[in-house]
């Protein structure tokens, strides 16, 4: 029988998204720490167990705690049942070398097992692409129709119930990165206002510090990506530009939005566009050797630009949120 009230699944979409993102973020990261380099290592390897972590519980939730009920109330299609049940199996073979090899590659920063961990994070962020859009084309719509708002809120505190009390605020911030404006609203009237506060006043301030620090790997590969893979990311300002064009600090240009997407442009050298929807401007940086880059559908340069874009924009909001702030102040002083 349908459900009396519908829930809204939006919040899931949410977390299929920080899936998404970071597990296609971890590659680059680990392939960007240098061999021996054991305190970089742990900082990446910290994040990707916390991912891993998030994982397995988003996993152990949804089939404990949703699917058994939408398969009394709503008609399901056994094929795609034991398709999610097999995603579910792969991912967490996945996990387990994962879990493998991260404790051997924190002490001593092995490049050769920091590769291996980015072909698995690789491999199970492609597996589990496939995943969440199948949830989210045929289980969501059902769960909307037959789950409750009480016992779709049993699922969320289930899948969260790992998290400490010091992380909270901090992976609030990883669902908002990049929540739609409906999607941040739905999100937060949700959360209770005492933590919605904590949010505001440490959480938003911590989380664009982690990823200042975390994304720092990112950036790299972005500025090989422009000068070549051996060359040296400069300590100053992100400057990119052309023999026919003075480079320019491209910082301040930046506008966060949701779902940034790339396109080429023709006319007056060739650029690297970024649209941002909702936003009033197109933002472009210029490329010393775009030809070499193929921008066309390679996902990868898609994602160090949009990281690119995302980095500034938690810095650009931290400095208004927190105008004055000692610990901005630090902040600020990296992307400097």
């Amino acid at each position: 029988m349908p459900a009396t009230r519908k829930c809204q699944s939006t919040d899931m979409v949410l977390v299929h998204k920080v899936f998404r993102r970071e597990l296609g973020l971890l590659p680059i990261m680990m392939r960007n720490v240098e061999n021996g380099d054991s305190a970089r290592a742990a900082v990446v390897s910290a994040h990707c167990r916390e991912m891993t972590t998030a994982l397995r519980q988003h996993h152990g939730a949804e089939a404990d705690l949703l699917v058994p009920k939408l398969q009394r109330r709503a008609p399901m299609d056994p094929a795609r049942q034991r398709q999610m049940l097999e995603g579910h199996r792969t991912h967490l073979a996945l996990l387990d070398e994962l879990d493998g090899l991260l404790p051997l590659w924190d002490g001593a920063a092995d490049r050769g097992v920091g590769q291996r961990l980015a072909d698995i994070v690789t491999e199970l962020a492609a597996e589990l692409a496939d995943h969440l859009d199948a949830i989210e084309r045929w289980l969501l719509p059902l769960a909307d129709e037959h789950i409750t708002p009480a016992e779709w809120l049993q699922l969320g505190l289930r899948a969260a119930g790992w998290i400490p009390l010091t992380r909270m605020a901090v992976l609030l911030g990883a669902l908002l990165e990049d929540a739609t404006p409906q999607e941040r609203q739905n999100l937060l009237a949700k959360v209770p206002g005492p933590a919605r506060l904590m949010f505001r006043m440490v959480g938003r301030e911590q989380y664009a510090r982690e990823m200042l620090v975390l994304r720092e790997g990112v950036l790299v590969a972005a500025w090989r990506a422009v000068r070549g893979p051996g060359a040296e990311c400069s300590a100053g300002p992100l400057h990119v530009g052309t023999d026919a064009e003075p480079a320019r600090d491209l910082r301040p240009t930046f506008v966060p939005g949701p779902q940034a997407r790339l396109r080429g442009e023709q006319g007056g050298g060739q650029q690297l566009g970024i649209d941002v929807p909702d936003s009033r401007a197109v933002q472009r940086m210029r490329l010393d050797q775009v030809e070499d880059l193929v921008v066309g559908g390679k996902q990868g340069l898609r994602l160090v630009a949009q990281q690119v874009e995302d980095l500034v924009a938690i810095g650009q909001g931290a400095e208004r949120e927190f105008s004055g702030h000692p610990g901005v102040d630090q902040h600020l002083a990296l992307l400097e």
